[in-house]
């Protein structure tokens, strides 16, 4: 780590990060490394970095996260995104509907012609069909 201390400081001066600005929270050590690597030719190990951090600023606090358990069937989570494949010989833009359980944390990709309602419908069906541990 020696003779990169202070492209660490601008680092986290450039990030808002807590240990230096007293407020927000801190950055990833990840974040710090990559930084370094790529902007000022950092070779070393991402545990240097690690250690380093941990020497000025001490280790970092626990943050508490709430995980909300819900039952079998209950709650998902979906969004649309648009996969670009070949079909038929044709290259196409496909609409697909990911839909992640809250139970179980399964994931389910639902490629459809369109984004439409009914597509919607089907793969959130599907979705639960194949892991929502529910019969439908």
């Amino acid at each position: 780590m020696e003779g990169f201390e202070a492209a660490i400081e601008v680092i986290l001066e450039r990030l808002n990060d807590r240990r230096v600005t007293g407020k927000d929270r801190p950055v990833q050590a990840r974040t710090v490394y990559e930084i370094l690597a790529r902007e000022f030719g950092y070779r070393g190990s991402y545990r240097g970095v690690v250690r380093h951090l941990r020497r000025r600023y001490g280790v970092p606090a626990v943050r508490a996260y709430r995980r909300v358990e819900t039952p079998p069937g209950v709650q998902a989570q979906h969004d649309w995104f648009d996969v670009c494949t070949v079909l038929g010989g044709e290259g196409v833009t496909l609409p697909v509907l990911v839909g992640a359980l809250s139970h179980s944390r399964g994931r389910f990709p639902w490629a459809s012609r369109e984004a439409t309602q009914l597509a919607w419908h089907t793969g959130h069906l599907e979705l639960f069909r194949r892991y929502g541990g529910v019969p439908l």
